[in-house]
């Protein structure tokens, strides 16, 4: 598994999506799907959280509900089901997305469009690349321009950025080239730059602040707000998002606390040091982790000793450290992996208790978080066959 952690910008084509946006991660182990490779015959399940199969399907792939459709892969290509397994949109299209405000971004003949419900055209394909529909707005690009169109498909925004990332809390982070290097700044749904582009990387807000890289802070994470006035000043090797009131942050070497924690570190290594911290800059959460992500639900995924578990807002374990992967809540519940001695890796689900709801699965090759009430998993179909109870 690829593992991102810490505030980063990343180009991505998550599931095969083709877009260019802006994703802050201090989210556990990339996106919200797991991905491993497979070439083998497999078999979808969608699992309830009593973690019972309501749904046993044919297909090579399948994301989470969203919108009450989940799209499935056959034969290279994506289409939808609803939730009692029922084809709505065959699979016609090479990629395809998670519907937002009705609409789904999917790629076919080569260009990005976005259909309805029915899978009728609602735009017609022609942009290089675009992004999921985020506080009505989506980012696509033209020639390698980027900009922003309504869900009517009408171009709101001009397409004159070098990339642009999603809209959230009425910002979105686009890249300028002015007389240097092209830099980030933010944009508002008029267009209008209301945060100037001088940051070499930057990220989506959150309860009113971002994370961003400040050249003239030593190539440091701080926190910016609306205004793009430094809330807490550039001192972080890398920072997340925050949320429920507090945001991982990974000690720069040689910064307060780094060298106090490192001890207690298997590696000993004064890079990968993360706590938590407040709105006010105020480390709440001492920094003692190997890794962390957010916070959700109440609850963050940290790293400690080579093991994952999760803490509470006080940064005491709330599930201990046992895992060798692990996400973030998502309805109650967490998608987490264990490795045998042999290096297999097998993956299921947890409550808020830590109690498995979904025992570790051998053989499954892509696993949803839960949306609407159920999670994917996709399965080798000779593991399939033999899968023990799975509650």
């Amino acid at each position: 598994m690829n593992r991102e952690f810490g505030a980063a910008v990343m180009e991505r084509k998550a599931r095969g999506l083709r877009m260019k946006s802006i994703v802050i991660l201090a989210t556990l182990l990339g996106f919200w799907i797991f991905a491993i490779a497979s070439r083998a015959p497999t078999t979808v399940a969608f699992m309830n959280k009593e973690g019972k199969r309501v749904l046993t399907l044919d297909y090579e792939a399948a994301s989470y509900f969203a919108e009450g459709l989940a799209a499935v892969n056959r034969g290279g290509k994506w289409g939808y089901v609803d939730r009692r397994g029922v084809l709505i949109v065959p699979p016609t299209f090479a990629e395809a997305g998670p519907f937002r405000d009705g609409l789904s971004m999917v790629v076919h003949h080569g260009k990005v469009g976005y259909i309805g419900h029915k899978g009728d055209f609602a735009i017609s394909p022609q942009f290089e690349r675009g992004a999921d529909f985020s506080d009505g707005l989506a980012a696509v690009s033209v020639a390698g321009r980027y900009g922003y169109i309504d869900i009517g498909g009408k171009i709101l925004i001009p397409l004159q950025f070098e990339a642009a990332g999603e809209f959230h809390d009425g910002l979105a982070a686009v890249k300028l080239r002015g007389a240097g290097a092209a830099k980030w700044g933010y944009v508002d749904r008029t267009g209008t730059l209301v945060i100037p582009a001088r940051f070499t990387m930057a990220g989506r807000f959150s309860d009113g602040v971002a994370a961003v890289k400040a050249q003239s802070g030593g190539e440091l994470w701080g926190f910016i707000d609306k205004s793009g006035n430094f809330v807490i000043p550039p001192r972080f090797s890398e920072a997340g998002i925050l949320a429920d009131g507090l945001a991982p942050v990974r000690l720069a070497a040689g910064t307060e606390g780094s060298a106090l924690t490192t001890a207690l570190l298997p590696e000993g290594d004064p890079q990968n040091v993360w706590g938590f911290m407040d709105a006010r800059g105020t480390l709440a959460i001492a920094p003692r982790f190997q890794q962390a992500g957010p916070f959700s639900q109440g609850l963050a995924a940290a790293r400690s000793r080579n093991k994952w578990g999760y803490i509470d807002k006080q940064g005491k374990w709330s599930i201990t450290p046992q895992f060798d992967e692990a996400r973030e809540f998502r309805e109650g519940f967490a998608l987490v992996a264990v490795r045998s001695a042999a290096g297999r890796t097998s993956y299921g689900y947890i409550d808020m208790l830590g109690r498995y709801v979904i025992k570790p699965q051998s053989g499954v090759v892509n696993a949803s978080h839960f949306s609407e009430g159920l999670a994917s998993l996709t399965v080798i179909r000779r593991w399939y066959e033999r899968l023990s109870p799975l509650s």
